[in-house]
């Protein structure tokens, strides 16, 4: 900590110990000086939890039912609010885990993919179906529903589709910028 104020204060940053978190794979015990910041499963950084296995299968999963409960508050929005609670479905819950799905370990990611995918099987049809569509109907408007807007549809699904493309491409664009920089 004393070292990380020396060189923050070289740039005029003000470290702030209480917002301060440590965590080493290779440390069973905190060094002395970060006793107080120590976290011995893992952290989180930018919302995305790094550590060991336990710790991010314990952050994904509170991930997978925050997501879980942000569609349930959109679908609780007033019957008369569909587009409103669609566009909420593509343009906020979607992207956040897009975002994770770029940065989580491939095999947390598909866990969480799989969470999401699960929650817009079953919300999907409540808001596009209604008593009078067979399992067929519902079944053609979700596999719709979850095209990319660019082929005239919603895109609120199918992310365990897309969870290895995104870490692929997450390293591709790392790996370049890397390049550009050394």
């Amino acid at each position: 900590m004393a070292s990380a104020a020396r060189v923050g204060a070289l740039v005029d940053a003000e470290l702030s110990p209480t917002k301060c978190v440590a965590w080493s794979p290779g440390a069973p015990v905190p060094p002395p000086d970060l006793t107080a910041q120590w976290q011995s499963g893992g952290v989180q950084q930018f919302s995305i939890p790094v550590g060991h296995r336990d710790f991010v299968a314990a952050r994904v999963a509170a991930m997978a039912a925050e997501h879980a409960a942000g569609v349930a508050a959109i679908v609780a929005l007033p019957e008369e609010e569909l587009q409103t609670k669609l566009l909420l479905c593509r343009l906020c819950a979607g992207p956040r885990v897009t975002y994770a799905l770029r940065s989580l370990h491939p095999d947390a990611g598909a866990t969480l993919a799989a969470a999401v995918d699960a929650d817009v099987q079953r919300t999907v049809p409540t808001l596009l179906c209604d008593a009078t569509d067979g399992a067929g109907v519902c079944a053609v408007l979700l596999a719709r529903a979850a095209l990319p807007v660019r082929m005239k549809a919603l895109g609120v699904g199918d992310r365990s589709r897309v969870a290895a493309a995104a870490v692929v491409a997450s390293s591709a664009d790392a790996a370049v910028h890397q390049g550009l920089s050394g």
